[in-house]
């Protein structure tokens, strides 16, 4: 809001220096003088709308180039944030990784051991059975009794 207070401050500004050069040549055409005496009066009227439009020129340009730095810097800032909060992101994608990883790694290691036991206890099987033939009756006979209880 200040910003438009600040712009129609300028409006008002340059609209009222309009606004007396055009009143000041008008007064100068409708005044009984001289012809030279005239031009020596335009001469300095455009004199002084030459200054005033270079000053306001000057201050267009500085107010444009305090902008430009000004959204240069904003630019940098929010440039800055948004590289931050990729980092961010990208490391708590890649702890999240490390976290499947781990599980992963976990899970295969409780496979591993479960896999050991289950060799150990095979091993045990096979070696207090001592004709390898005996296991595979036993394990035929177990389905076959589960089939009558059911």
């Amino acid at each position: 809001m200040a910003n438009q207070e600040n712009g129609n401050g300028k409006d008002i500004l340059i609209g009222a220096i309009v606004g007396g050069v055009i009143g000041a040549a008008t007064a100068l055409f409708l005044a009984p003088k001289a012809g030279q005496d005239l031009r020596k009066e335009l001469n300095k009227q455009a004199v002084v709308v030459k200054n005033r439009t270079n000053q306001i020129g000057k201050d267009v340009y500085k107010k444009g180039t305090e902008l430009a730095d000004y959204a240069k810097e904003q630019s940098m800032v929010l440039t800055k944030a948004l590289s931050e909060q990729t980092n961010q992101l990208r490391d708590k994608l890649n702890s999240g990784s490390d976290q499947e990883n781990d599980t992963v790694q976990e899970l295969k290691e409780t496979g591993e051991s479960k896999l050991d036991e289950l060799k150990d206890e095979v091993e045990e099987l096979l070696g207090s059975s001592e004709n390898p033939q005996d296991l595979k009756e036993t394990e035929e006979e177990d389905p076959k009794q589960e089939k009558v209880e059911a």
